[in-house]
């Protein structure tokens, strides 16, 4: 059994009026955690919600991480397990119960959802987002649960670019250093309470993938092929090998 100072759920801000909603839904969970809100920018007013909810708040006021600051707050952490959340994910009420399973069968990295790379075209990936039974991919996104040691793995190589691809460098990274894979489990984001609004904060003007998608996918593009050559072999290289 985990016990509070076991987990350390790490929240994203930006502009997105979610944290709350989020905040709401960690609370909710079977398994309890440390909460920490990493916030860019000052686009949203959140001190009402510190008094309230009672975060440590990590504030980069004057320069944008983009999607990399949040993951350097694990290098201090000492809980054995953290959790990153986009300000678009919330999670169901098992959700954390459900990644310490599959964390200790499998010795992996867990995510809200996933892709499979396609050998013949790698932009074209397969989507993992609502499986049925735990599935193996090669990275995940939008909600990572992981031990918190492996994020040291990140960054022991320089950044190709802040701009994204967080998701395919953390995995990818990890995935070098200790063959540690990935896995999407079974219905796993998806609010089992049977929430319609389940999706409202993804595709809002808010979406930095939707804002730019040509070149959003060209940098994810070399991202992946940045991390290929460091030797990161993704599942169908895997095949044939």
């Amino acid at each position: 059994m985990t016990k509070k100072g076991d987990i350390t759920t790490i929240f994203t801000v930006w502009k997105r009026e979610s944290l709350e909603e989020q905040l709401i839904r960690i609370k909710e969970q079977s398994v309890e955690s440390d909460l920490i809100v990493w916030q860019n920018d000052s686009h949203v007013d959140i001190s009402d919600l510190k008094d309230k909810y009672g975060f440590t708040h990590i504030h980069s006021v004057n320069y944008n991480w983009k999607f990399y600051g949040r993951f350097s707050v694990p290098l201090l952490l000492d809980t054995e397990y953290t959790v990153i959340l986009d300000d678009d994910t919330l999670p169901n009420p098992n959700w954390l119960e459900k990644c310490i399973r599959l964390s200790k069968e499998k010795n992996c990295i867990v995510g809200g959802n996933g892709r499979i790379l396609n050998p013949n075209n790698m932009i074209s990936q397969f989507a993992v987002d609502t499986p049925l039974e735990d599935s193996l991919v090669d990275f995940v996104g939008h909600a990572w649960f992981f031990k918190t040691d492996w994020i040291r793995h990140l960054w022991r190589e320089p950044v190709l670019t802040y701009e994204n691809a967080e998701d395919i460098s953390f995995c990818a990274a990890c995935k070098i250093a200790e063959n540690i894979p990935c896995y999407v489990p079974d219905c796993t984001i998806e609010d089992e309470r049977g929430d319609s609004n389940k999706h409202k904060y993804g595709t809002d003007e808010n979406s930095f993938s939707l804002s730019d998608p040509t070149n959003h996918q060209r940098t994810r593009l070399d991202v992946m092929n940045y991390w290929i050559n460091k030797g990161w072999n993704p599942l169908f290289k895997e095949m044939t090998v």
